[in-house]
């Protein structure tokens, strides 16, 4: 910890604290490193300082800006608070707020099997692993269409495992298609986003109709034996 010898509380800071941070939020993977400048705008600085319980910067005298640098982030939660202490004793601080993440171990399938036209049928897609899952979007492929997504409320910030369940009504035209799920993390502009995590397809067979045949068999002698057969017929 940093030496913030009148921190008194981590209350939200006016908007006339005259502090500014670059960048203004940070979004990290765990045990990934970043940094942050805490300049202060003021002409009556005295001096500035970081605190974070991983690399803090103790109070220093005779500065306007002053850099963070954490070069592992081990924690799932943290808040690092730049601090200005100013020539008559006054205070303010602004809080960085982070956002630590972690992709997907894995996103795979479940319930796979053939279907029957006509009727409902489910799918699970399992994910391992993510964090912070309030900002997982789970989306579903059919083909080159995205059947649908879905989001989640949970507020623990370090990982967890999510599933998605979707429902669909078997049609002849599903048969031999594509499905696929993928698991992707809304944490940047779309063109900084990392790939999203995605399952192996999932290749539809849908069952058109059942035939039933009744081959009858004579041998020599008195015997009669009848063998039914049962075929799957793909009109």
């Amino acid at each position: 910890f940093s030496n913030c010898k009148f921190c008194c509380s981590r209350s939200p800071v006016s908007t006339s604290c005259p502090l500014e941070i670059s960048p203004p939020s940070v979004v990290v993977r765990y045990q990934g490193s970043f940094s942050a400048n805490c300049t202060s705008l003021s002409n009556q600085t005295d001096g500035m300082g970081w605190e974070s319980p991983y690399g803090g910067v103790d109070l220093t005298k005779g500065v306007t800006s002053l850099l963070l640098r954490i070069d592992s982030v081990p924690v799932w939660e943290i808040e690092p608070m730049c601090y200005v202490n100013f020539r008559d004793g006054d205070q303010c601080t602004k809080v960085l707020p982070v956002t630590v993440y972690k992709m997907p171990d894995s996103v795979s399938l479940k319930n796979l099997s053939a279907v029957v036209e006509g009727r409902q049928f489910a799918i699970q897609c399992d994910i391992v692993n993510v964090a912070p899952a309030r900002n997982l979007s789970v989306l579903w492929h059919k083909g080159n269409k995205i059947l649908s997504s879905q989001t989640f409320d949970e507020s623990s910030p370090s990982p967890v495992s999510k599933s998605s369940v979707l429902t669909l009504t078997a049609h002849r035209d599903d048969d031999g298609a594509e499905i696929w799920c993928e698991a992707k993390l809304n944490l940047w502009p779309e063109e900084q986003r990392p790939l999203p995590v995605r399952s192996e397809a999932h290749i539809l067979t849908v069952l058109f109709a059942m035939q039933q045949e009744t081959l009858c068999h004579h041998t020599t002698g008195n015997s009669h034996k009848q063998h039914k057969r049962r075929t799957r017929i793909r009109m």
